[in-house]
């Protein structure tokens, strides 16, 4: 299933400012799954800090391992959110995220940004 909303009439030129500014345009189309997340035992100012687990080490002492906690994401541009199944692109290491509707909307940008690059200077 696709990921965005669509019945949300976008202003575009709000988001192509945040569009310009994403180095890696080397996308890939995944489908979002829930997966674990780390959450800091003592909360700071009353906040508890939670974070996606990718396979990082941590230490136990200061972060709780929580299956399946981190159950969405957001698109980078549009914020939309990306649940359990829905599909959306992600670039290397998940640095940006765009959901299918962002991600439809620039793809013709995208792809000639591409072939500039990787033609001989």
């Amino acid at each position: 299933m696709k990921s965005g909303d669509v019945d949300v009439d976008e202003d575009w030129t709000l988001l192509d400012a945040d569009f310009v500014e994403i180095r890696d345009l080397q996308f890939e189309h995944k489908t979002f799954r829930s997966k674990p997340s780390l959450r800091r035992r003592e909360s700071h100012d009353g906040w508890i800090q939670e974070t996606e687990y990718n396979g990082q080490p941590y230490d136990e002492a200061e972060f709780e391992l929580i299956p399946n906690q981190w159950d969405h994401q957001h698109c980078s541009l549009c914020f939309a959110i990306i649940k359990d199944g829905l599909t959306y692109w992600a670039n290397k290491d998940e640095v940006t995220i765009l959901c299918d509707r962002c991600f439809t909307h620039y793809e013709d940008r995208i792809h000639a940004q591409k072939e500039r690059e990787s033609k001989p200077s």
